[in-house]
């Protein structure tokens, strides 16, 4: 159903498979539509192939995954995001293992970790960029944005390649690849998170802070000093 006269899209279900798909609807002069979806087999792979008007939660259908994925999607200046990580408070622990980081942990309607493999498969699936928002203990607001950003494979133990930094957050990021390999390890057991890690400088927003600073879980490094971050959500699109 819909209250608009004007072609747009919208999803349909496929109900042999119970599966979304991309269908276009046309409203005609009246109140109702949709009677006649016109479905390819075509499934969103992240939220960027999505037609929705509000912020929420999406069944995503990664290139190469096996299932649907939930993913909060968000429109930014008329573009399309799927979130990847949002953390604004210390309600979901995200000191958490391999497979929990692979497979993704949280609330998707709150604070969450997409997972690995799904950021993996969604951002080797044509050219992405990584958007940051990151707020202060003070209230202060900053964002990031890399307009590069890949996830590379369990193999590479998810290496991840981001470069193209411009905002107003500083970067602590552009590192071209960064991983959790040796360095690595350590900083993600001292700092009980799972991050990319650069000998353990610069950023970390799954961490645990609180011992070191009260009530901060994450950090960033911005202006020549740690930041106290208690708010941020990363998110990507493909262009």
């Amino acid at each position: 159903m819909c209250i608009n006269r004007n072609p747009s899209n919208t999803f349909g279900r496929r109900t042999e498979e119970e599966r979304h798909l991309l269908c276009g609807f046309y409203c005609t002069e009246g109140s109702l539509c949709n009677r006649n979806l016109d479905c390819g087999h075509t499934y969103p792979s992240e939220c960027a192939d999505i037609s929705f008007q509000k912020d929420g939660v999406y069944n995503v259908y990664p290139k190469g995954a096996d299932y649907p994925k939930p993913a909060y999607c968000v429109i930014r200046n008329g573009i399309k995001w799927t979130v990847i990580h949002r953390r604004f408070d210390g309600s979901v622990n995200f000191s958490r293992n391999w497979e929990e980081y692979k497979q993704g942990f949280g609330n998707v309607k709150g604070a969450y970790w997409l997972g690995n493999e799904a950021i993996h498969l969604i951002s080797t699936n044509g050219k992405h960029k990584l958007h940051i928002d990151l707020e202060l203990r003070n209230g202060s607001r900053f964002y990031a944005d890399y307009s590069l950003f890949k996830l590379n494979n369990e193999s590479s133990q998810y290496l991840l390649n981001v470069t193209g930094y411009s905002g107003t957050a500083g970067d602590s990021m552009d590192n071209d690849t960064l991983d959790g390999r040796a360095n690595g390890y350590n900083c993600a057991r001292k700092f009980q998170s799972g991050w990319w890690f650069a000998l353990c400088n610069f950023s970390d927003l799954n961490g645990n802070f609180t011992k070191y600073v009260p009530g901060v879980l994450q950090k960033w490094y911005m202006n020549l000093h740690y930041a106290a971050i208690i708010q941020s959500e990363m998110m990507i699109t493909k262009y």
